[in-house]
């Protein structure tokens, strides 16, 4: 052993007032009473994709079905051709996701970090459309997709909310956050406009980015109003769209079917998010904390 080396000193947990053990047992048990609460309508709607619409629709509550009826998947996919459905979703979440990253946090970076004529006005312009509903520009923007010839395709889907103002206005305040430093040497190396926000504000902007991804995702894989609006045929719909349309398929509104299309459509979103939550955290602690 050398000389002069001190042992460290082995910390010893002081024992809890039994105050401190009250409030700790009670905000665990306020914790888990919200977490049943939260849950259960998930677990409520995985359980009902396995009862009869008679057993749903009584007013005992059960647990567990009397019956298994796993016939409900098979009546699913019997009345709506539900795997086009979450075709449609995927490819119009994905597409107008990306398109949204690339084009908000393009917008983001230029309010925050390039001098330009007219830059406030145009940010206060584009705020102020965040205070108008989206239901007064559905009659407008239907007889543009109209004229286009869009409807029942994927373009009304994907492009009218391409570059939105919460997006960018999101995107700009995380990129306030570059250095201005980091800009300016990279100016120095040679940089053009494109290449500083791909090579150096882009890999900053990543937890904002996956933020903005999640929310934009889920967003558009639940929309419902505007895709019932431009989509006429079946296999166009999204799953949104195709669930409603099995209440108006017979004079018994099949509950079992839609609870079981449900949880098929809820899973992907919550794969999703147990997959990027750790950026999803870190984005939001980002901008919690950014001064």
């Amino acid at each position: 052993m050398v000389s002069g080396a001190t042992r460290p000193r082995s910390r010893t947990r002081r024992p809890l007032r039994p105050t401190q053990l009250a409030i700790t047992f009670v905000t665990y048990l306020m914790l888990c009473i919200g977490l049943v609460i939260f849950l259960f309508p998930f677990y409520n709607m995985i359980i009902g994709s396995f009862k009869d619409t008679s057993e749903i629709m009584t007013s005992k509550l059960r647990l567990l079905p009397k019956v298994w009826k796993v016939e409900n998947l098979v009546e699913l996919f019997r009345r709506v051709p539900f795997q086009r459905n979450l075709l449609n979703t995927l490819i119009v979440a994905t597409i107008s996701t990306a398109l949204s990253l690339f084009l908000c946090s393009l917008g983001g970076f230029a309010f925050a970090k390039l001098q330009f004529p007219g830059r406030n006005i145009l940010l206060t312009i584009m705020l102020s459309t965040m205070m108008i509903p989206g239901q007064v520009t559905l009659v407008p923007l239907f007889i543009i997709m109209n004229r286009l010839n869009w409807l029942d395709t994927y373009y009304p889907l994907i492009i009218p909310g391409a570059a939105n103002a919460f997006g960018i206005f999101l995107m700009r305040q995380y990129s306030t956050a570059i250095p201005d430093e980091l800009i300016d040497a990279a100016r120095i190396d040679g940089c053009s406009t494109f290449r500083l926000f791909r090579s150096v504000a882009a890999p900053i902007l990543k937890p904002a980015l996956t933020v903005v991804g999640l929310i934009f995702f889920m967003g558009s894989w639940n929309d419902f109003l505007w895709p019932l609006i431009v989509l006429k045929s079946m296999d166009m719909y999204t799953v949104p769209v195709a669930l409603s349309s099995l209440v108006g398929l017979g004079y018994v509104v099949p509950y079992g079917v839609i609870l079981a299309g449900a949880t098929i459509s809820a899973l992907p979103l919550a794969i999703l998010f147990l997959v990027f939550q750790r950026g999803f955290v870190s984005g939001i602690l980002a901008g919690a904390v950014k001064g």
